[in-house]
Parts: C-alpha cells; sequence; structure tokens
C-alpha cells in the first residue's frame, strides 16, 4: 500500500488494550467495549502517520486497531453500520516493513 501524500478527512480508528481481567466498565470513557478491549472513532484529518502518532496519545497503551480476530472485526463492524456514510478509516495495518 502506498501512503497518501495528502491529508484526507477520515475516522481516526484507535484501539486500547485492556489488563486482562478488567471489566470494560473501565475503558476510558465514550468508547466502546468489547470485554477485552476498548475501541473508539474519532472525525479528524490526518496522514497514517498522523493518526498513528494521535492515537497514541489519547490513552495508556492506545493505538490505531489491529483487528486480528473475525470478532473483533463483527465488533467494529457493527458498530460503524451506524454512520451510514462512506467511511475512510486508517487502521494499524501498514506496509512500513515492506520496501517495494
Amino acid at each position: 500500500l502506498m501512503l497518501l501524500s495528502f491529508t484526507l478527512s477520515l475516522l481516526l480508528f484507535c484501539m486500547r488494550l485492556m489488563i486482562i481481567f478488567l471489566s470494560p466498565a473501565q475503558c476510558p470513557p465514550d468508547w466502546l467495549a468489547d470485554g477485552r478491549s476498548c475501541y473508539t472513532v474519532r472525525r479528524t484529518g490526518l496522514t497514517w502517520s498522523d493518526a498513528q502518532h494521535r492515537c497514541r496519545g489519547l490513552a495508556a497503551g492506545s493505538h490505531l486497531a489491529d483487528l486480528k480476530t473475525l470478532e473483533d472485526l463483527l465488533f467494529i463492524s457493527s458498530h460503524l453500520r451506524s454512520h451510514n456514510k462512506l467511511l475512510l478509516l486508517w487502521t494499524g495495518l501498514n506496509d512500513l516493513q515492506v520496501t517495494f
């Protein structure tokens, strides 16, 4: 994937991993909880790199979402359907370790 050189108006999607045995009630205010992780959606216009930096500043341990399981994807998809708009999202997926 090529990183775009211009800034898009997009949704910034962040995930904060929870320490094991913490309840979803311990997510930061206004974040979504799925029992293992906390998520938040933020509207912004940033490049991937800037979005990752902003995400890390939202809460201790937060970063762009890294959806590793089908359950993660289904949980997030069900929430995003409520927006009823075309969504442009940054996730933690990147090609920083690959040279073309």
